[in-house]
């Protein structure tokens, strides 16, 4: 989150952390300043429907997996 305060001029509640792991506590101060945070499991089946129904035309989606496996 610091990276992403240092070089977007948005407010948090712009930003939408989707995990499939629960990590909300680590997450806690920009919660309290309107950041959302959704625990999904994106899957090829569902990553249409899940993104579509949070990014509209203009947003920016970040991917910053690591080790993901198909």
């Amino acid at each position: 989150m610091p990276v992403l305060e240092r070089h977007f001029d948005l407010p948090l509640s712009n930003i939408t952390v989707i995990e499939a792991d629960d990590h909300e506590g680590k997450f806690a101060p920009y919660l309290a300043q309107g950041m959302r945070y959704k625990r999904i499991s994106l899957t090829p089946d569902n990553l249409e429907a899940m993104l579509g129904s949070l990014l509209q035309p203009g947003d920016l989606c970040i991917n910053l997996t690591a080790g993901v496996m198909p």
